[in-house]
């Protein structure tokens, strides 16, 4: 489909208009009780949803896979049908152009980004999403390849990529500051290339959320977590301890460093893991990582209309990866 399809569609929904969302993969209708999400037929370099075979079956694997998290969320795929200009969601005689996935609508206020914002997220919350993800994590598919020093080294080197962004946002002096972070974790990821065999023989990789920050969590009393990383299982199939420290680190880019130690020792105390499980420079290196991934993503924004907030938003990751750099220095 295209926007203007979509926009149609939004028209024509059972409980009235919708409100359309766009990303940069995808588009969500809203309506009252309902969200519906439709892939944008696009080929990026990690992800391919350019014909309607493979947008059908990653809705089906959105599905799937968001349904060990948020059963109550995910209701089903419905396909997207056409009869003459009129196009609309569900069973009937026309002709299918599309697929969507069906979903409740969630209640934005309690979108835990909102209520960080409002100063409403308590240590209590963290301890009941810990308990949450460590019973998730515990029953997750153990997987036995995944993160080794070859396939980290490359991935965080891709930095590199969004450079010219990064120094029209902030300036020059970033090339070098950049440049020594990659050498940094270039260095840390060689010294320790061991580890990551033993962890993956360990079992401590597992099919994770690969998606795991605060706009994908919602505080209702139990808390709800939602879009998991559906179309590449390189993204998801990560060590738990990377997907903690995602969610870690975004709160400390956030200022909420305290919350964040809380989650972790909680997450910690419920997942039960052996004693040299918790490896403090690995940890500061998954956060660093993470920061780099949101900073390139960041970054790629330059241009959209509101560069001061994202120029922002990239020093912010920036720094915390000079800070996280430093504490797996021997």
């Amino acid at each position: 489909m295209t926007r203007d399809e979509i926009d149609r569609l939004a028209l024509n929904l059972p409980e009235g208009q919708g409100e359309v969302i766009e990303t940069h993969i995808s588009w969500v209708i809203l309506s009252a009780e309902r969200a519906w999400k439709a892939k944008r037929p696009v080929k990026l370099p990690f992800l391919d949803f350019s014909s309607l075979e493979d947008r059908q079956r990653y809705c089906g694997r959105e599905l799937q896979l968001n349904q060990r998290l948020a059963p109550e969320v995910y209701l089903a795929v419905q396909p997207v049908r056409s009869e003459g200009k009129m196009l609309y969601i569900g069973p009937g005689n026309g002709k299918i152009v599309d697929y969507v996935v069906e979903m409740k609508r969630l209640d934005s206020r309690l979108e835990m980004v909102n209520q960080l914002r409002l100063g409403r997220v308590e240590n209590a919350q963290m301890e009941s999403l810990a308990r949450i993800l460590a019973r998730f994590h515990q029953k997750a598919e153990v997987i036995s390849h995944g993160e080794t020093a070859a396939r980290l080294i490359p991935l965080f080197n891709d930095l590199r990529s969004e450079e010219n962004d990064i120094e029209l946002l902030l300036g020059q002096e970033w090339h070098q500051r950049v440049e020594d972070m990659i050498a940094r974790a270039d260095q840390f990821l060689l010294r320790h290339e061991g580890l990551f065999y033993n962890r993956i023989r360990r079992g401590f990789v597992r099919d994770c959320h690969g998606d795991l920050h605060c706009g994908n969590i919602f505080l209702y009393p139990d808390p709800v977590i939602f879009d998991c990383i559906e179309f590449s299982d390189e993204f998801r199939q990560i060590d738990v301890l990377h997907e903690v420290a995602f969610l870690c680190m975004d709160l400390e880019a956030r200022h909420y460093s305290d919350l964040a130690n809380h989650f972790l020792t909680s997450w910690l105390a419920a997942f039960s893991p052996p004693d040299d499980f918790f490896h403090p420079q690995l940890f500061a290196f998954y956060k660093c990582y993470m920061a780099n991934v949101r900073a390139k993503v960041t970054a790629m924004r330059r241009g959209s209309g509101n560069d001061e907030q994202v120029a922002a938003q990239v020093r912010t990751y920036l720094e915390l990866m000079e800070g996280y750099s430093k504490d797996w220095i021997e």
